[in-house]
């Protein structure tokens, strides 16, 4: 390449990124600003224009506050922050130049902030349903050998005595406190349905801490993605001690536990909402750039 040509050749480089970039002098006028810059932005004409005539409300801004940190201090730096004058977001990474002044990348991530944001919004939603839900939700995680526990309520503190870091900490740990009598035939059902990805309905005893037996209904559902792949699988337990307790007494014809107790309708809402909150942490995950047409974006 001769000496002539690559300058040329810087410029088709820079103009073929996807992010916008833009140089400014040591006098802060705009030196460069290539095609997605220009597109970002949401003008033309810039070179030889003066950053502070031209964008006055962007005095104050983080933005604005770096570039001058980076023009005076010669150190590179990234951020990512919400530009309040367009009420957008975007990450820019600026360095100095050999000539005194600064060049920027920027891109705009306006997107993937509000899908972070819901995601949040979300999880809080959904966190309190499951909290101050009637059974102990539990979530695990079938994609590990043995599947573990990484999410069970608080409840259980209240219904057996031991924390929630007991149950998450230790994979084995709900194995350990089956009842004896109890422990070979749940196993057994609790593998066969997780190998068929089925419905898990069993009744079995649990050790409280206080040495206790304590009736359960364990009533889980697989959760998949969009595409069927199973994701976790999702189960409450019900405390039906009472009730196993009193079998003994006379009910009205017709009566079920299944039907009084509801847990199949409050584990089919959690699964609702689980599997939005896991498709947008992939979606947040995959995400790179987003541009709003029409709109003007960060310098």
């Amino acid at each position: 390449m001769t000496d002539e040509a690559a300058p040329l050749r810087a410029v088709d480089i820079l103009d073929s990124v996807s992010d916008g970039f833009v140089s400014i002098g040591p006098d802060w006028r705009y030196t460069y600003v290539n095609a997605k810059g220009a597109e970002l932005l949401g003008r033309g004409g810039l070179v030889g224009k003066h950053y502070w005539q031209e964008y006055p409300e962007a005095a104050g801004t983080a933005f604005a506050l770096a570039y001058e940190r980076v023009m005076t201090s010669r150190r590179p730096e990234t951020l990512e922050d919400h530009y309040e004058p367009w009420d957008r977001w975007f990450e820019n990474r600026i360095f100095p130049t050999k000539d005194g002044g600064i060049a920027i990348y920027f891109t705009e991530i306006t997107l993937r902030k509000r899908a972070e944001r819901d995601l949040v919004e979300a999880e809080a939603r959904y966190r309190a349903m499951v909290e101050q839900g009637p059974a102990v939700t539990y979530v695990f995680d079938l994609h590990e050998s043995p599947a573990y526990i990484t999410y069970i309520s608080p409840q259980v503190e209240s219904m057996l005595g031991y924390p929630t870091s007991a149950w998450i900490d230790d994979p084995r740990f709900w194995m350990s406190i089956l009842h004896p009598d109890d422990r070979d035939r749940v196993v057994d059902e609790d593998i066969r349905t997780i190998q068929a990805e089925e419905q898990l309905l069993a009744e079995y005893r649990l050790l409280a801490a206080d040495g206790r037996a304590v009736w359960v209904r364990d009533r889980a559902v697989v959760v998949r993605d969009r595409y069927g792949v199973p994701l976790v699988r999702q189960g409450g337990l019900f405390d039906v001690t009472e009730l196993k307790e009193s079998e003994a007494v006379p009910r009205p014809e017709g009566f079920s536990y299944g039907k009084a107790s509801g847990g199949m309708k409050f584990l089919r809402r959690m699964a609702a909402w689980s599997i939005p909150i896991s498709s947008a942490k992939r979606s947040i995950a995959r995400s790179t750039t987003y541009v709003a047409s029409g709109r003007p974006a960060p310098r």
